[in-house]
């Protein structure tokens, strides 16, 4: 079921101002598209997810009636057609309401803030400050999607609506959003907190190289765990010849000279 959607700020170090003022206006994003696409609808919205690394929020809709499950899901496909939209710089047709909470976001654009993600459980774009001035403040960024494996330790679990957890990134420590099909349930099974290797589809921002999300997982690897001192099992490329000097006393020779 596709009922979350996250919002991400991409940063070295993200002002918390700018984090409250991004909430501010995902809040008022989030309800304008509940008010439009599921008027009848009593929808709570909660955090499922708040990750460091991107200051990254993933919500996620909740319903009383099952029947009405389906009014969450119009809300998230909005908010992934809105996304789509944006790839497209262009927002005629919306409501003033919905271009508002979208213009509040893109201020925050200010170079703390490199670029803002729009993310659901099919994609995400990437909307970065237009470089060259125009009527359209945001430059959107299609990530580039590939087939391969990301590194890191699972943080966030969760199997209510959708199958979905967050992975910390070894290389980079960011939060990566991993999205699994129905059936896959068993790859879920005791990886909380594990290090784990993915393997999928994985798209990458294709300014800075950093994965955002793993879809059409086909694996999940759980890694042994390193323990201190584990640098020490690294080896050379080149074995050491009889005799020859020990990499740090070479290195504290040069260090002495």
């Amino acid at each position: 079921m596709n009922d979350s959607a996250t919002l991400a700020l991409l940063g070295d170090q993200v002002p918390f101002a700018a984090y409250v003022t991004a909430m501010t206006h995902f809040r008022g994003l989030i309800d304008a598209l509940s008010a439009e696409h599921a008027a009848r609808a009593s929808i709570e919205w909660i955090i499922e997810d708040l990750s460091r690394g991107s200051a990254s929020t993933t919500i996620r809709g909740e319903v009383a009636e099952l029947e009405a499950r389906s009014s969450v899901e119009r809300v998230v496909e909005a908010y992934d057609s809105l996304a789509a939209t944006l790839e497209k710089g262009d927002l005629t047709g919306y409501a003033p309401k919905i271009v508002k909470e979208v213009n509040g976001l893109t201020e925050i654009l200010n170079g703390k803030v490199e670029a803002i993600v729009f993310q659901s459980a099919r994609r995400e774009i990437v909307i970065r400050k237009r470089e060259q001035p125009g009527a359209v403040r945001w430059q959107p960024t299609h990530p580039v999607e590939a087939y391969g494996a990301i590194e890191g330790r699972v943080q966030t679990l969760t199997s209510r609506g959708g199958l979905r957890f967050t992975l910390y990134d070894i290389l980079h420590d960011r939060a990566v959003s991993c999205y699994l099909l129905e059936g896959q349930e068993h790859l879920m099974l005791d990886i909380w907190g594990k290090r784990v290797l993915v393997e999928g589809w994985v798209s990458r921002d294709p300014r800075s190289g950093r994965p955002l999300a793993v879809r059409r997982i086909t694996s999940v690897v759980e890694l042994p765990e390193r323990g201190p001192g584990s640098y020490r099992d690294a080896r050379g490329a080149v074995p050491l010849k009889p005799g020859g000097l020990m990499p740090e006393v070479a290195i504290r020779r040069l260090r002495d000279a």
